[in-house]
């Protein structure tokens, strides 16, 4: 039996079909293959599936129709489609082309929505990278990261005024000084 011949030995005609742009959903995966009967037991992933390009049989769903008419996807569990009639293959071209632009759209959606959540999630209360030990931090910086933080835990604004927090700060800052002179060991004692 030649890939193109039906069940019974004749040659199947090229199926009627919409232009695959115009299919929506898993429309596509679904009308490249012929099932034994149109309602969504037949869908499922345990009934045989023929394509209806190749001939091949098979059961999956559209993932594993997708895995069938794409060449280029790694690793296989169902042989590649490979029709034999011009006709065939211009369909089977169109539909590839078709499912690899889907894909190409669904990825560039996806790391959309993933930069718009890094964006809200670190976007105007993040810290800049830390300085490196070498780096000069000027006092704009330093100002604009405690105001970061302030507004980010909800803290209350005129904290900065309080004499006890600016005391902690300049005795942080110096402490810092200090041990980078003096390096980490010879200023580290218990508390």
């Amino acid at each position: 039996m030649s890939a193109n011949e039906d069940i019974d030995g004749e040659v199947a005609a090229v199926p009627a079909r919409k232009p695959a742009r115009e299919l929506r959903g898993t429309e596509l995966e679904w009308s490249t293959v012929s099932m034994p009967s149109d309602d969504k037991e037949a869908r499922s992933h345990k009934v045989k599936k023929k394509c209806m390009l190749c001939g091949a049989v098979y059961t999956g769903g559209p993932f594993n129709i997708r895995i069938h008419l794409d060449p280029n996807i790694k690793p296989r569990v169902i042989r590649a489609c490979a029709p034999e009639r011009e006709l065939l293959k211009e369909w089977h071209r169109e539909v590839v082309a078709e499912l690899r632009a889907r894909s190409r759209a669904a990825k560039a959606l996806a790391d959309a929505e993933e930069a718009k959540r890094l964006r809200r999630e670190h976007g105007s209360t993040a810290l800049a990278a830390p300085p490196s030990a070498f780096q000069a931090v000027d006092p704009a910086t330093v100002a604009m990261a405690w105001m970061k933080l302030i507004v980010k835990k909800a803290l209350p604004l005129d904290l900065v005024d309080d004499k006890l927090f600016r005391e902690a700060v300049a005795l942080t800052a110096k402490y810092a000084r200090l041990r980078r002179v003096a390096g980490p060991c010879a200023l580290h004692r218990p508390w």
